[in-house]
C-alpha cells in the first residue's frame, strides 16, 4: 500500500476478507471500471495454498490480471479449447464483506487450472451487482493504457483481446501494466520470472 501510495500520490482504501481464501486486500480505482488490488494474506484466517503463497513474496508484485464478464459458460469452453488435456476450467463463488459493514460483495470466478501460460492467463469475475464494483470505492488516480503479457505461452490467449492487451512472444513470462496519471505514466511489473496460475492456488 505505501508503494502505490508513493507511484499514484494516494493510498489504497481497505477493502476487506475473503473467507475460505485467508487472504484480504485493498483497493485503488482508475477509470473505465478498472481498479489495481493489493491482496495479501490475512492473518485472522487459517492459512490456505494461497496466502501461503502470498507469504513468500517478499516486495511488491504484478502477479494476476482479472477480466469482467458476463458469459462465464463460454469462457470456460475458450479455457479448455485453448488449454491442452490438463487444462481445467473451474467455477466458484467468491464474497467479501465490505469494510464499512455496509453488507457483502459476492461474484462468482472462473480460473483456469493446469493452464500452460500460467498467470498470464487472466481469471474471470461475474459481479452480483456493479453498483458495488470494486473500482468505484473512490476517485480514479488514472487509466490504464497497456497491459502487456509476454511469455512462451502468449499465443494461446488470442482468442482473448481488449484495447489495452499487448501480448509478446518471449522466453521470460512476464506482466506489465502502464496507467497514465497527472504524474505521468507509471508502470507496474512483476520481478518474478513467472508465478502459478491462480486457479492452481485457490482450493
Amino acid at each position: 500500500m505505501n508503494y502505490l501510495e508513493s507511484l499514484f500520490g494516494r493510498a489504497p482504501t481497505v477493502g476487506g476478507s475473503h473467507p475460505g481464501q485467508a487472504s484480504r486486500n485493498a483497493l485503488l480505482s482508475l477509470e473505465d471500471d478498472c481498479y489495481i488490488e493489493v491482496i495479501a494474506p490475512d492473518p485472522a484466517q487459517t492459512p490456505t495454498v494461497f496466502s501461503e503463497y502470498l507469504a513468500t513474496v517478499e516486495k511488491p508484485s504484478l502477479l494476476w490480471w482479472a477480466a469482467r464478464t458476463e458469459d462465464l459458460d463460454q469462457v470456460a469452453e475458450e479455457i479448455q479449447a485453448q488449454g491442452d488435456g490438463g487444462t481445467r476450467a473451474v467455477c466458484s463463488q467468491g464474497s467479501r464483506a465490505l469494510a464499512d459493514g455496509r453488507g457483502t460483495l459476492r461474484w462468482d470466478v472462473l480460473v483456469a487450472r493446469g493452464a500452460p501460460a500460467q498467470n498470464l492467463m487472466p481469471f474471470f469475475i461475474r459481479w452480483s451487482s456493479l453498483a458495488e464494483h470494486p473500482s468505484r470505492g473512490g476517485e480514479p488516480v488514472g487509466r490504464l493504457r497497456t497491459l502487456r503479457l509476454s511469455g512462451p505461452e502468449v499465443d494461446r490467449l488470442s482468442w482473448f483481446r481488449g484495447a489495452c492487451l499487448d501480448p509478446h512472444v518471449a522466453q521470460n513470462p512476464g506482466l506489465e501494466v502502464e496507467i497514465d496519471t497527472p504524474r505521468g505514466v507509471v508502470s507496474l511489473s512483476s520481478p518474478l520470472a513467472s508465478a502459478p496460475g491462480v486457479g492452481d492456488l485457490l482450493g
